[in-house]
């Protein structure tokens, strides 16, 4: 079997971040050649879905690099990889001493996307 694993920004998507009639093309033909395609990017699901949905991308979907892994045809995550609050704390102690402000990213319940 194989596999083609596509990046999005600056791989798979147009300098429009848009998927190209070439593209598309070129999809189906993997397609009739029964060769297996997905995306692994460090884009949120959310940020994708729109994206590449209609485009046959039916195997498990990599976001966040790798921190996360969808299952679109179970529609949840397969894979989820999150900080524990020692590193939480570990994280935030750094970067306040640095006196920048972090930016958060958290799934909360019925896997809605939160940043902070």
């Amino acid at each position: 079997m194989e596999l083609v694993v596509f990046d999005l920004d600056g791989t798979l998507l147009n300098s429009e971040s848009g998927i190209s009639a070439y593209t598309r093309d070129t999809l189906a033909m993997l397609t009739e050649r029964h060769i297996a395609y997905t995306v692994a990017t460090g884009r949120t699901l959310h940020a994708s879905r729109t994206i590449i949905d209609g485009h046959g991308f039916a195997l498990p979907q990599i976001y966040k690099n790798g921190a996360m892994i969808w299952c679109p045809t179970a529609t949840d995550y397969s894979h989820t990889s999150f900080l524990t609050q020692h590193e939480i704390q570990h994280v935030l102690e750094a970067v306040m001493a640095q006196d920048v402000t972090p930016f958060i990213f958290t799934l909360a319940p019925g896997n809605y996307h939160a940043i902070y």
